[in-house]
């Protein structure tokens, strides 16, 4: 709407001091006409200052007609300005709403974080260093992600059982992953679940046939690049 509005301004602005070059009475009131426009407020006044110029101009010289950019009447400018002033007034109570809920999310990220530093604090102190429990809480990050994830790499990919699968997968700066499944007659790979660190993923109930897995890191910078398909040749569950 501004680029619109900006382009009319250029137009009319033109026309104007060409159509009137002669007129000494209304040319010194076209060029004080504000001629540039860096911001929507600039552009609100330029617009404003043409219409008023626009509304006093006599009919076109040599003609009984009215001043005309094109098919643009001095009418069709001044909704030029009333559309651009709309959304401005859009926009500006759009803007506080969004700061008001960016507040409280801020507000709310700070306790989360506050909760997470004590919940380590105490996991660190509950379980030693070599205990599974702290294997799990030391591959928690612990500072905000600089990068998105690495590709990720599917380190163990097999059957334990008849019908079911168990992957293993890290990515650095992962903070946590996409698990994507494509079955023996399946078209596509389909998002089935999404795993937190450090890594792991287990289902059951899966036909016979070769399943296949991709896997791709996540983090708050976004997502890494799917990994090599790992591929699980799972046998049929036997029938009672």
């Amino acid at each position: 709407t501004h680029e619109t509005a900006h382009d009319g301004c250029v137009a009319a602005y033109a026309c104007m001091k060409s159509c009137y070059r002669n007129d000494q009475k209304v040319l010194p009131a076209i060029r004080r006409v504000v001629k540039s426009d860096q911001t929507v407020r600039e552009m609100l006044s330029r617009l404003k200052q043409l219409a008023q110029v626009w509304s006093k101009l006599p009919s076109v010289p040599g003609t009984t007609d009215p001043f005309m950019v094109g098919n643009l009447t001095h009418l069709g400018f001044v909704d030029l300005r009333d559309v651009l002033k709309t959304k401005v007034t859009d926009y500006n109570t759009a803007n506080a709403d969004f700061q008001s809920q960016l507040d409280a999310f801020r507000e709310f990220d700070g306790e989360i974080a506050s909760f997470v530093t004590a919940a380590l604090v105490q996991g660190r102190s509950i379980y030693k260093p070599g205990t599974p429990q702290r294997g799990y809480i030391d591959a928690i990050p612990t500072e905000p992600s600089s990068q998105p994830p690495a590709q990720s790499l599917i380190t163990l990919a097999e059957s334990p059982d008849a019908g079911e699968v168990h992957l293993e997968f890290t990515a650095e700066h992962a903070t946590s992953f996409q698990v994507w499944h494509k079955g023996p007659s399946d078209p596509a790979f389909v998002l089935v679940a999404e795993a937190l660190l450090p890594g792991k993923y287990d289902t059951a109930g899966l036909a016979a046939g070769a399943q296949e897995y991709q896997i791709v890191g996540v983090n708050s910078r976004g997502e890494g690049a799917a990994s090599v398909p790992g591929t699980v040749n799972v046998a049929a569950v036997a029938v009672a």
